[in-house]
């Protein structure tokens, strides 16, 4: 009997798309990070930050496009090494002068004439990003919509090894900004992101789009930043293994996404777009720095919930996901963690299945919370130590299983160990 339940619940532990696995999965992995977040050891990003101050100064969103030229302009002036762009321009500044001659009656022919000779919106705004290291970001759409494409003009990942389309994220649509837009941009970014329940906990740097892979924002403003002319992903056995740009090599899950070791949000991160716009920002705030300008006024953030339980905008996951790059200090679940987890459980099933029967339930209670506590501090060591997760909790669930049943088989009848033995074989082969 308790062989039967420890096998069905190896069985089900090894479906991570099932929801009470991964539940457990996660909240453990969730509590790793709250006993040892990501320190700082460095600050190579800012974030100019569309606040409320920055509405209430020059108003409300989305602002006309010539304020935005004026504020790449101004990050511009202190030589940021990359600026990446968090908000998406599919459609024309509605408050061009040009936008709102169309709208005049046809007699005032002098006004139209007047807002015709001034300068265009987007077309300042084009001028800006080209003359500034930017990189825009863009969505994957998963359904067509009115302002979607099927592809984007940007830099494809390049891959070796393998065919990189059967393992990464792909959409068949994409939300992007204006072609004239796309057209002077240093490069191009997806920043789709898939939420496990309310969480963000994985962040993809290669996703694709029809048949073309395409770079995360974190992954292409470090392009751009070191004048790499492709970022390439490593194909094995096993699906991605593997991210690389210029130096930087980052071993990644198999769909090339990493988890992300996550840092306590750090208001000194951020500036005002207001400042900015001011000159009241340091130039070392920017200079040779990686930039990334994003929203957070109310109404505007696509806030999103980190492990650690703190409320942010998205670009805050980028800006971590930037500098945890730089630190190579990422989590990862390797191909072969799945098999230590089973080794592992194997490994205590047989000794409960051995010892249980032989000892006082007390102490049967105590081997069963000892094994708890040894893999939980094995789980602990290697995320501090190595950056891997070890799930623990489902191995926890398994064992407390395998022990109920030994205790009330114990009950009813005398447990033989060795048609345990054999039994708990048989079920796990």
């Amino acid at each position: 009997m308790a062989a039967a339940l420890l096998a069905g619940t190896l069985a089900l532990a090894q479906f991570p798309d099932l929801s009470l696995p991964q539940f457990a999965r996660h909240k453990l992995f969730d509590q790793y990070q709250r006993w040892l977040p990501r320190e700082r050891t460095a600050a190579p990003v800012t974030i100019v930050d569309i606040d409320e101050a920055s509405l209430r100064q020059v108003g409300q969103w989305p602002w006309p496009r010539d304020r935005l030229a004026e504020l790449l302009r101004a990050i511009g002036e202190n030589r940021p090494l990359a600026i990446g762009v968090d908000v998406y321009m599919p459609e024309r500044d509605q408050t061009s002068p040009r936008a709102l001659a169309r709208r005049l009656p046809a007699q005032d022919t002098q006004l139209r004439a007047l807002l015709g000779r001034l300068p265009d919106h987007d077309a300042e705004l084009a001028s800006a990003i080209r003359s500034t290291p930017t990189v825009l970001g863009a969505a994957g759409f998963d359904h067509e919509a009115l302002t979607v494409s099927r592809s984007l003009r940007a830099i494809p990942v390049r891959t070796v090894g393998g065919d990189a389309l059967a393992h990464v994220r792909q959409y068949p649509f994409v939300l992007a900004s204006l072609p004239e837009f796309q057209a002077a941009a240093a490069g191009q970014a997806l920043l789709s992101v898939d939420r496990q329940g309310a969480l963000v906990r994985r962040i993809p740097l290669a996703m694709s789009v029809g048949d073309t892979v395409l770079p995360s924002l974190a992954v292409e403003v470090l392009r751009v930043a070191a004048g790499a002319p492709f970022a390439e992903l490593e194909v094995g056995a096993f699906g991605v293994r593997e991210l690389r740009v210029a130096d930087l090599a980052v071993p990644t899950q198999s769909d090339a996404s990493v988890w992300l070791h996550f840092g306590r949000a750090d208001p000194a991160r951020y500036v005002s777009a207001a400042a900015v716009l001011d000159r009241r920002v340091p130039a070392e705030a920017f200079e040779s720095k990686v930039v990334l300008v994003g929203l957070s006024g109310y109404g505007l953030a696509d806030s999103q919930v980190t492990p650690l339980g703190e409320h942010v905008p998205g670009v805050e996951f980028q800006a971590q996901l930037v500098e945890s790059l730089l630190e190579r200090d990422l989590l990862l679940r390797p191909y072969w963690m799945p098999w230590l987890e089973t080794g592992l459980l194997l490994a205590g099933g047989l000794l409960l299945i051995w010892a249980v029967p032989k000892l006082p339930a007390r102490l049967a209670t105590l081997l069963a919370g000892s094994i708890y506590v040894v893999l939980l501090a094995g789980g602990v060591a290697m995320f501090h130590w190595g950056g891997l997760l070890l799930d623990a909790a489902t191995t926890f669930g398994a064992l407390n299983i395998v022990l109920g049943s030994l205790l009330g088989d114990r009950k009813s009848t005398r447990l033989n160990s060795s048609h345990g033995y054999i039994s708990y074989a048989v079920f796990c082969l």
